[in-house]
């Protein structure tokens, strides 16, 4: 398992993630540690 629970924080991002076209977010999660994951989709946007 990559990511051994999906806590509140991780569970918040999964909508962000699967926003996103297949290819790309299979890419980040394979890529990414979690809390890159966390950086990236938790930033405010702007």
């Amino acid at each position: 398992t990559r990511f051994t629970e999906l806590d509140a924080a991780l569970a918040a991002i999964v909508p962000q993630i699967l926003a996103l076209p297949t290819e790309e977010y299979t890419s980040l999660i394979l890529q990414l540690s979690r809390e890159e994951l966390l950086a990236r989709f938790s930033a405010p946007e702007s």
